[in-house]
């Protein structure tokens, strides 16, 4: 079963994103902030990372910039955020894709195909 790490701030997200991707299959780990995000990244090694922009102790780009300088990690990292401009810092770490809030479960789906079963 592939594991996927989603991480926000939001429990209300967490919890929608988790049960949705439950129902697809999927093995959930959740993180509200961006060190436990990194500590997870390190202990449970998911197939793929959805990971907020904007989160506390340690935001999206700089958890992404941590884990791109590890050499060892070949992690799918996908950003959320509500700010479609997030996409361009994104990418300068070679994030896998990018889903613009409120998720649309189409656009999650496509994701998915793309990161984790390509």
């Amino acid at each position: 079963m592939k594991k996927v790490l989603i991480a926000d701030d939001n429990k209300s997200f967490l919890m929608y994103m988790a049960i949705l991707l439950k129902r697809m299959g999927f093995d959930v780990l959740l993180a509200d902030n961006g060190v436990e995000t990194v500590k997870l990244i390190k202990l449970m090694q998911p197939d793929l990372v959805l990971l907020d922009h904007m989160m506390p102790r340690l935001d999206g780009i700089s958890v992404l910039r941590l884990i791109r300088c590890d050499a060892n990690s070949p992690i799918s990292i996908v950003m959320m955020s509500t700010n479609p401009k997030t996409v361009r810092e994104s990418e300068k770490f070679d994030g896998c894709g990018f889903l613009t809030k409120p998720v649309q479960i189409e656009e999650l789906h496509e994701i998915l195909q793309n990161c984790i079963f390509k």
